[in-house]
């Protein structure tokens, strides 16, 4: 299948599409005007469907022979999968919790029972009343899409990249566009057993994991400088237009174009046939990769609060620490999550000698 290696434009492009996010939901939230900025801005979520979709198929295709039961192996991958985003998940949660609290008047215990589906990642399949950091369902629908995927794919990598995953993508956005018009608002709409949302991350996870045999076999391609310098434009071009379509476009039935559009993008990016593939294997980059993350997770909660804040600040100003805050509280959820990580490392030792009987010491 092909060697799979860190790619520093993707995390550039990771923290260009979350900040558009961000973007997004300020002027959505924060700014009274009729028409704001980056009215499109939630399709930047596409982008991050599919490149996990890539990534999931990239890390299939690196997995030895399996030994072990396909279920126990998916339960493996998934908890890898959940650990690795899980403290900057829990550590967002509390601070919208905290806003929450002080702004939407609930008392405490009421508002741990109508939001706590949300700290353990169940948005998206219905469970809950209370939305706490509604950004979190794409980490939902991506984790329970996964969770279908991963077992199918490990199972049949070929049959699923090559022929049923394409199909999927296809046929599932193009139920979204015959039914529902524009592929956005992902927790509006209950469609039969679920969520809209989920039947487009399916679709564009489905993609993403079929662009991956496409991607390597375009690594293979020895091309001339001048190749690579019409691919270089093609892919930026590509992401020009999706940009420019993002800054003032309302949902419809154009967004599905658009999708297309980030596909094609997406595989010259991870073909790194262009003439910038070597620009951005640098330490930054993967530093704005995981960055994302945060950013993504904590801006939303300041976003619907900015107003009660911030009363009397104009709009300009308003936003403007909008965008300050959502910056600083994504550089400390970076921080606790990772000191989070090294308590967790220092503390497995210890609990696992309290919890468990250690092999020579015999059962009390």
């Amino acid at each position: 299948m092909g060697k799979y290696t860190k790619n520093g434009k993707i995390d550039f492009l990771k923290f260009l599409f979350a900040v558009v996010i961000v973007i997004h939901h300020g002027a959505k939230n924060v700014i009274d005007i009729e028409n704001p900025l980056y009215t499109g801005g939630s399709l930047a979520v596409e982008f991050f469907f599919i490149v996990s979709g890539y990534l999931l198929m990239a890390s299939i295709s690196r997995l030895p022979d399996r030994t072990l039961p396909l279920g126990i192996e998916t339960g493996k991958f998934m908890w890898r999968k959940i650990k690795g985003l899980y403290p900057e998940v829990a550590v967002a949660f509390v601070m919208g919790f905290v806003l929450d609290l002080l702004f939407k008047g609930r008392g405490f215990w009421e508002l741990w029972t109508m939001s706590f589906h949300n700290l353990f990642l169940l948005k998206m399949t219905g469970v809950g009343m209370v939305t706490i950091n509604a950004q979190t369902w794409y980490l939902s629908s991506m984790l329970l899409c996964m969770f279908i995927l991963f077992p199918l794919i490990r199972k049949h990598p070929q049959m699923m990249a090559n022929v049923v995953l394409p199909l999927v993508g296809l046929l599932f956005l193009g139920y979204l566009c015959i039914n529902k018009t524009h592929p956005r608002d992902p927790s509006a709409i209950w469609k039969e057993f679920t969520y809209k949302g989920n039947i487009r991350a399916m679709a564009e996870l489905s993609i993403g994991v079929s662009l991956y045999p496409l991607a390597q076999r375009l690594k293979q391609i020895k091309l001339s400088t001048l190749s690579r310098i019409f691919l270089f434009l093609a892919e930026w071009g590509c992401y020009t237009v999706v940009f420019l379509y993002m800054r003032n476009s309302l949902a419809s039935r154009l967004d599905y174009y658009y999708i297309a559009i980030f596909a094609v993008a997406i595989l010259l990016s991870f073909s790194q046939q262009g003439i910038d593939a070597n620009w951005y294997q640098f330490g930054i980059f993967s530093f704005l990769g995981k960055f994302s993350l945060a950013l993504y997770l904590s801006h939303h909660c300041w976003a619907i609060h900015m107003k009660n804040l911030f009363p009397a600040l104009s709009n300009n100003r308003r936003f403007a620490v909008y965008l300050v805050i959502s910056f600083a509280s994504a550089g400390a959820i970076m921080l606790v999550s990772f000191l989070l990580r090294k308590l967790g490392k220092l503390l497995k030792k210890p609990i696992r000698k309290l919890l468990l009987v250690q092999e020579n010491q015999p059962a009390a």
